[in-house]
């Protein structure tokens, strides 16, 4: 079996309301002889289970989220952490997806593993708590609020369990139906299971019938990844949130809830979202005397761009990422109104060694009928610093380049077709990305002065950025 950590899921929608939803494979049956009313006896262990919670002195688990699933008949298993420890009234840690949060009694830190943004820049979220912690308190920043509970197993819920004045009413309401289920052990604990039917969704929680503890809940993996769902080489999928080692305490070392504030961080009272990457040093400026290869269209790509107002030139190789990335292209390009069309010349530029021939049946067979450009002299690697494939460039009019991106993403792709109209209306689309992003880390760099206190001038990356704006004679 293959284990994975749930970072392919970080960052998908949570639907399933505020603590989740979910499905059992398991039918609901009586608990007792025929005729007991078990929507009553499951409702009353709930409200059992819930006031356990609410009364407990301290808590804890090591929590996770797991889904399993076979693809091609190969198992899979993926985990994202949804650990919580607890001590009542306001001593909180928790490890949720890429967050991490403590609070000591006195105050509430948090900070956020993630790699784009350079984990937020070192932000070390740090502000008072209340007497009495709640889960508005924990949830108050926004980051901490989206990045804690948008991992596919929504919120811990264990954490609206102890410190909501109603949990679990948004899973009770109607007209949701309640049922028992099943007994078994959990990580060697009996279980009562309860089924919670919302149609279209369902899920179960796993409570021991000793404690009133849930060690498990099942949750409706096909509402978080239709993707999954709707591949026919899927089999045997489930998506639970597992609260290994779950057990009330009467009360925990204090070393549990040490703030760990992160070497060279920097507090702020707000988490404030970086902007995005700067564009690629070459965005809003042209690049030195070349020459490309004459294309199967016939027209030529030199520093002056191709003739039209647009060039949109594609480097690929022979691999999945490359045809992903060119049929998306021959989508975006198809998408635009014919008369735009006709004011771009669009290319796909192979960067590997191979025969004309080879690249023409390559893009055949993937469904795409650009023209195409073999750089045997690796153009693209010495002019255009094409490091990877698929790179994907676009220039202007005048040879400027006004987009050089490695890979094309969502985001991208639902913006090309804009980009691509404005570069062929002879718009700077280059120069205003740059103007942008010198604006964005302004304007970040100001707030993030705010919310700690310190002064953060900007960076020497923006401050060439501003210079070479100003100075650059071939921007429009």
């Amino acid at each position: 079996m293959q284990i994975k950590t749930f970072d392919s899921w970080m960052m998908v929608a949570c639907l399933i309301g505020a603590i989740g939803c979910s499905s059992s494979t398991q039918s609901p049956t009586a608990a007792t002889g025929e005729g007991s009313d078990t929507a009553a006896e499951a409702r009353a262990l709930i409200d059992l289970t819930a006031n356990a919670y609410q009364t407990a002195s301290a808590y804890r688990d090591k929590g996770y989220v797991r889904l399993a699933y076979s693809l091609a008949g190969e198992p899979f298993e993926d985990r994202a952490p949804l650990a919580v420890s607890f001590q009542s009234p306001n001593l909180l840690s928790i490890d949720a997806y890429a967050v991490q949060l403590s609070s000591d009694g006195k105050r509430l830190q948090a900070t956020i593993e993630d790699p784009q943004t350079n984990h937020f820049d070192g932000q070390c979220l740090s502000v008072p708590v209340s007497d009495r912690l709640t889960l508005e308190e924990v949830y108050a920043d926004p980051m901490v609020a989206q990045f804690a509970g948008s991992g596919m197993g929504g919120p811990a819920p264990q954490l609206e369990l102890l410190l909501s004045d109603n949990p679990l009413a948004a899973w009770l309401q109607a007209p949701a139906e309640l049922a028992l289920g099943e007994r078994q052990s959990v990580d060697g604990h009996a279980c009562q299971s309860v089924v919670i039917d919302a149609e279209p969704l369902r899920y179960v929680l796993w409570i021991d019938v000793e404690d009133y503890l849930i060690r498990r809940l099942e949750l409706p993996w096909q509402a978080i990844a239709p993707g999954l769902a709707n591949d026919p080489q899927l089999t045997d999928a489930s998506l639970t949130i597992e609260l290994a080692g779950a057990e009330f305490e009467r009360r925990l070392p204090a070393k549990v809830f040490a703030l760990q504030t992160p070497p060279m961080s920097v507090q702020v009272t707000t988490l404030i979202n970086p902007p995005p990457a700067a564009p690629h040093a070459l965005v809003g400026s042209r690049v030195s005397s070349f020459r490309l290869p004459e294309s199967t269209g016939r027209f030529d790509v030199n520093e002056s761009g191709s003739g039209r107002p647009a060039t949109v030139l594609m480097w690929i190789a022979n691999h999945g990422s490359s045809q992903q990335a060119a049929v998306a292209l021959q989508q975006a390009i198809d998408a635009l109104p014919q008369e735009v069309q006709q004011r771009i010349h669009p290319a796909v530029v192979m960067a590997e060694p191979q025969s004309s021939a080879d690249t023409g049946r390559m893009l055949r067979s993937w469904g795409v009928g650009m023209p195409w450009i073999d750089d045997t002299q690796a153009v693209g690697r010495d002019v255009f610093q094409i490091t990877e494939a698929p790179c994907l460039v676009v220039m202007g009019a005048d040879g400027s380049i006004e987009l050089h991106q490695q890979r094309l993403n969502d985001a991208l792709l639902q913006v090309l077709p804009a980009i691509l109209t404005e570069v062929a209306d002879r718009q700077p689309v280059g120069r205003r990305a740059r103007e942008q992003y010198i604006a964005s880390q302004a304007s970040y760099r100001r707030l993030l002065s705010q919310r700690s206190g310190l002064q953060f001038p900007l960076s020497t990356e923006s401050n060439l950025l501003t210079a070479k704006i100003r100075s650059n004679q071939n921007l429009r």
